[in-house]
This record gives structure tokens, sequence and C-alpha cells, in this order.
């Protein structure tokens, strides 16, 4: 327990220092990753008490290495001052941005997703039947998972390719109008935002009727990503420490409310159940949140070889696709690391946190590379997408939407190299960047009458290059 204080003490430190270096801006990858890293290790203290899983000082030094070396490079990037350029508008609405659904092709839109999530569950039902006669769902999915996720599986027992194709289209399209739907909470037309999130949350629940929650995580955080942003570059009181604070609390609440609908969902997706697990839905998460950690003390306790295929688990993904394309048997192999229990008999699972990928493949040479390129990559995804839409262009903000679980999610598992460096995700950002291309525009920027007024004056009287008493001028 010692040691997991002190490592949560250390994780408030450096979340505070990366605070002071991007100056407050808690949208920032360089801030998130820490207070992921927080929130996970505060979920450990509260599972430990079941677990009595030990915690040693490597763990705590290896933890605090990554997450400092992710904040250093997330340092190259600031774009804290972006919304005070004059080429900011005080007010963009979702009209000017293109946000504004058509009802006609929203309607075929939301039809198309039913009929993909009508044929996918028929599918994943039959390949599930194959092993077992139970009508439970429960059951169903469990086998489905077995075979789809613990197996190399072979093309008879996976879902056909153009199906796979026509999902990744519908979750494109489910990320454009998760966007559009944003923007319209923003502008109180609330009845338009529920109908624009329709085709993510029915992709969302055809992800839970093949066995899988992770697609729910992906479109809440990339609506965290679109709402927060769009929040602070779109307000005229960016500084207002208030409306951060409101902003802050804004998306805590939804972060709580997706947590409690994960934790619901645990049974229709096959997840078996401990007794604590059903008694205590907070116990549930933390064994997703908090588990990571001491699997990642016992897994650094054994000493282990670096693995045997180059980047196993970092480019996990790109193997595959390379091994199934070229039939190398060495690159075809299961993502799954070992499952571990705790002291005391209790399921810990297998994710080892981010920093357990690239420690295994690269030793910690490769830790501190591909955490310092993780975050010179998510921070200039983010500077590009706030930077663009600040100048009225949302698109950008699609891309970062998409790839931003990989940096909330890193205190659990690794997904920048391992899952979006791959065909699927690569696939799927293009359709992503074409239909944003096609129902989204820039806005023309026009600045604000005062800032009109003010150039005109400069234009007229320009101002003097002696330094100002107050610093910068005011416009």
């Amino acid at each position: 327990m010692l040691m997991n204080i002190v490592l949560s003490m250390l994780l408030l430190v450096l979340l505070v220092f990366s605070l002071l270096i991007h100056q407050n801006d808690f949208l920032h990858p360089g801030v998130l990753a820490p207070a992921a890293f927080l929130f996970s290790s505060i979920m450990c203290f509260y599972g430990n008490n079941t677990w009595q899983a030990p915690i040693h000082a490597n763990t705590v030094a290896l933890i605090c290495l990554g997450v400092f070396l992710f904040i250093a490079g997330s340092s190259f990037g600031s774009v804290a001052s972006i919304a005070n350029e004059d080429n900011v508008t005080t007010k963009l609405y979702a009209s000017r941005l293109g946000m504004k659904p058509q009802p006609f092709l929203l309607f075929v839109i939301t039809i198309l997703c039913v009929g993909i999530t009508a044929l996918q569950t028929s599918y994943v039902v039959q390949i599930a039947r194959t092993f077992t006669n139970s009508d439970t769902w429960t059951n169903l999915m469990w086998w489905y998972r077995q075979t789809t996720s613990y197996s190399v599986s072979e093309d008879d027992l996976s879902l056909p390719k153009w199906l796979n194709w026509a999902r990744q289209l519908c979750n494109a399209f489910g990320y454009v109008y998760l966007l559009m739907g944003v923007a319209q909470f923003m502008a109180r037309k609330y009845m338009r935002g529920i109908l624009c999130f329709l085709p993510a949350i029915i992709m969302s629940m055809a992800a839970v009727l093949s066995a899988a929650r992770m697609q729910i995580l992906y479109y809440a955080a990339a609506a965290a990503a679109f709402y927060g942003i769009m929040s602070v570059v779109y307000s005229h009181k960016q500084k207002s420490q208030a409306k951060n604070n409101a902003i802050v609390m804004r998306l805590v609440i939804a972060f709580c409310a997706v947590l409690a609908i994960f934790s619901a969902l645990r049974a229709v997706v096959g997840r078996g159940l401990s007794e604590k697990s059903a008694s205590d839905p907070l116990y549930y998460i933390s064994v997703y949140a908090g588990a990571p950690i001491p699997l990642l003390d016992a897994y650094l306790q054994e000493d282990p070889e670096r693995s045997p295929v180059f980047g196993m688990r970092t480019f996990f993904s790109l193997n595959n696709t390379i091994g199934r394309n070229f039939n190398i048997p060495d690159l075809q192999y299961i993502q799954h690391l070992e499952m571990r229990e705790s002291p005391t008999g209790f399921q810990l699972g297998n994710v080892y946190t981010a920093f357990r990928v690239y420690y295994s493949d690269f030793g910690i040479v490769g830790l501190a590379l591909f955490t310092f390129l993780s975050a010179l990559i998510f921070t200039a995804l983010y500077t590009w997408a706030v930077r663009s839409l600040a100048k009225g262009d949302p698109r950008a903000l699609l891309v970062y939407g998409f790839l931003f679980p990989g940096v909330i999610l890193m205190p659990i598992v690794e997904r920048l190299f391992s899952v979006f460096l791959s065909p699927w995700a690569i696939e799927t950002l293009i359709f992503i960047l074409l239909i944003g291309q096609m129902m989204l525009r820039p806005a023309k920027i026009r600045p604000h009458p005062i800032v009109k007024v003010a150039q005109n004056i400069s234009s007229l009287h320009p101002p003097q290059k002696e330094p100002s008493l107050y610093g910068a001028h005011p416009f």
C-alpha cells in the first residue's frame, strides 16, 4: 500500500508540473496522460484492498519515468494562446462549419447502420453456434470472443471482408455525425444533436453485439475531445477559470456515465462475473483501470526476456497483416498477454499498461523512445486540430478525435502503434477524411467587430515600434 501511495503522490506532482508547463491547458495530451495514470493509481489503491498485490520501487520508477518522458515530449508543442489570435472569431456557430445535418442523408445513414448491425449479428451468432448449442446470449458472446480474439481465426470463422468494410464505413459516419452532434448541443439544438448521435450509438451497439465494448470508449473519448476543444477555441472567455472548471466538470460527469455503461454491459458481451464484481461495480472498473499497475509489477519482477519477434506487441497489427499476406507463420499470433491472479486469488486480467508493450519488445531504451515519440505525435495532432479549428476548419479535429483514445488508455493498453498503425485504422481514417471532406466545409472567419475597428485604426495610425508599457498590443 505504501508504494501505491508514493506512486499516486509522484503522479500528482507530475500532473501539476505538466499543468504549469502547458499553462493550465487541461486538454493537452501532456496533461491528460499523467491525469489518466493518476486515475489508474487511485483505482489500483481501491482494488488492492482486495488483491493485496505488492508494488515494488522499480515499478514506481518505471511508470514515473514513462510519464515524465511523455510530458517532456509533449512540451515541444503548446497552443495555450491559440484562441487569442486575431484570426479567431469570437463565436463560430455549427451552421457556419457545415455541421448542420441534412435530415434525409442522416436518415439513410442511420438505416444503413441498422442494416449492417443486423447482418453482423446474424454472422456472429452463426459463428458462435459452431461451438455451442446454448441459446443464452452471454454464452454465445463468450464463445464468439474465444474464437475470434484468443485464436488465430480461419477465414471461414471470421466476418466477411465486405461486412468489415461496411462496418468501417458506418463507424466513419459515426465519428463525423458525432462531431456534428456535439456542435449542435453546444448550439443548444438538443434534438438535432441527439439525432446526429444515432449512427455512433448504433455502431456502439454493433460492437457490443460482437462481444466488444472498446468502440464505446473510442466514441466517448472522441466526443470528449470534440466538446473540450470546441468549447475552449470558440469562446471569448477562454481565460475564464470558472468556464474551464465548468468544462472539466461536464467532462468528468460524462466520463463517470461512460464507466457506468461499460460496467453495466459486462454480461451482455459475455464477461464472467465474480461475486465481488457483481456486488461492487466500482471494483469491476478497478480491475480494468487499476489492475494494470500490479500486473506490470508482477511482470517486471520476473526479469523477463525480450520478445522473440521484432516489435511483437508494439507492432502487433502491422506484423499480423504482413504475416497473413505473405504467409509468414512467425508473424501470425494472438495479441493477448498472459492472464494473472492476485495473491488472494482474484482475477486481475491481462493488460499491463502501454509501458509493458514497449519494454518487452525493446527494453528501457525502447520504452523511452516510443513514449517520447508517442508524445510528439499526439501533441502534433492536438496542435494541428486546435489551429485548424481556430481557423474555421473542423476536419483535423476528426483525425485527432479518432486517435485520441491512445492518450487516455495508456495506463491500460497501448493503442497508437499496436492498433492505430494497421490497415483497419488507416482505412477507417481515410473514410473519415473523405466523409468529412464531403460533409464539412471550412468556415470563412470574420473577425469580431472590435477586432475590425482595431485593425482599421491600426491601418490609419501605425503603432509605435517602442515596446508597450503593458507588453503585447491588446489587439
